[in-house]
């Protein structure tokens, strides 16, 4: 439990000695914000984002937006639970009207942020024990999700084991979300471990994942957005559509320390500048880089953080014939984003793992370590 006595899971990986507490939000949106709240919970956000690379343990971040259908459980609960007894009988026809027809259209969208920490400190002669690792997140999770409410994420609360469970079991096999939804309408907590999660067979493809019930296709972004970023630029991909049953789009941080990220700030410069004055007669990207990266050393200086980020979107259905009208409506919603993607060849059952809110930071499964992989 942490510092509010709320209880929430902790997921460890031995192979990383990595452990990462999962935070469900649910943000307002921005249909009816003003102009300057908005420039509010991009600047909050924004510090949210610094203060990561101020905590030497703090590893990575990610934040999953999944967009699935509502089965219309929770309507039909609300609905019932609050009939009067003398209701007039037109209300309780337009009730149940209402029960019956806006389920068909009403997709669920729901928001998890995952903070992964190392259970490494600098100079310590061991690795933290879990439970070490459990008091410690217990502690700053209240300061965590206090200030994500001011970035425009509205409640903000720790997710439990239980709702974890749920999450990747529903992300694995599709058809036994509408039966934990009609469990929880019963009353009835479904009795999930973390065993039980995983699917049960899997085929990984070249480019599609089969899993239970579920067949996902899993881009990765190659190429971030070009030219003014706004605070809309993800509007389009992060919609739900009618063409995929259920999307998730997860944006991983990599934090840099703010200890080196002056170093790298200069050296982006440095390498950006050299490819601006490499020729004769630059192109506009090459002039364009260097102008972005100067700025960016500008706000590093006042002690802005610096990130490394990337972008999994994963689409799943559950007839085989739609396959080809999900990549199709997918990769359309991505380039009116701005994005560049490219689906995950060969590594659709690893892009699938990485998108769900459990921390995976994958450059640390690769044989190569990441100092090499920098310097190169």
């Amino acid at each position: 439990t942490d510092s509010f006595d709320r209880a929430f899971a902790l997921v460890f990986m031995p192979d990383t000695n990595h452990a990462t507490v999962v935070i469900e939000c649910e943000p307002t949106g921005l249909a009816l914000e003003d102009p300057q709240t908005i420039d509010s919970y991009v600047a909050n956000w924004g510090g949210w984002l610094a203060d990561l690379g101020k905590a030497s343990d703090v590893v990575a971040c990610s934040v999953t937006v999944e967009t699935a259908p509502d089965f219309g459980v929770r309507l039909r609960q609300a609905v019932d639970t609050r009939r009067h007894r003398d209701a007039a009988p037109a209300v309780v026809e337009m009730m149940e009207e209402v029960k019956a027809t806006f389920p068909q259209s009403a997709p669920l969208t729901r928001a998890f942020l995952a903070v992964t920490v190392t259970a490494w400190r600098p100079g310590a002669p061991r690795p933290r024990k879990v439970e070490d690792l459990g008091l410690d997140l217990g502690a700053r999770l209240g300061k965590l999700t206090e200030h994500l409410e001011q970035c425009g994420a509205g409640d903000a609360h720790p997710v439990t084991a239980q709702t974890l469970c749920e999450v990747v079991r529903s992300a694995y096999d599709p058809a036994v979300a509408q039966h934990i939804a009609a469990t929880h309408a019963e009353g009835i907590t479904p009795a999930l471990s973390w065993n039980d999660v995983g699917p049960l067979a899997c085929n990984a493809g070249w480019e599609w994942y089969r899993h239970d019930s579920g067949l996902s296709k899993s881009w990765v972004m190659s190429v971030a957005p070009r030219g003014e970023v706004f605070s809309n630029v993800l509007e389009a991909v992060l919609a739900p559509t009618g063409d995929v049953d259920s999307k998730r789009v997860t944006m991983l941080y990599r934090p840099v320390s703010a200890a080196r990220a002056m170093d790298v700030a200069e050296k982006d410069v440095t390498a950006a500048k050299n490819r601006a004055v490499s020729t004769a007669n630059p192109n506009f990207r090459a002039i364009d880089d260097y102008a972005k990266t100067v700025q960016t050393a500008k706000e590093v200086a006042k002690d802005a953080g610096m990130l490394n980020f990337g972008i999994v979107i994963t689409a799943t259905i559950r007839n085989p014939e739609d396959a080809l009208a999900a990549s199709y409506a997918v990769e359309d919603l991505a380039a009116e984003s701005q994005l560049t993607i490219r689906p995950a060849y060969g590594a659709q059952d690893t892009a699938f793992a990485a998108s769900l809110p459990l921390g995976l930071v994958l450059p640390d499964y690769v044989m190569v370590p990441s100092k090499i992989r920098e310097a190169v």
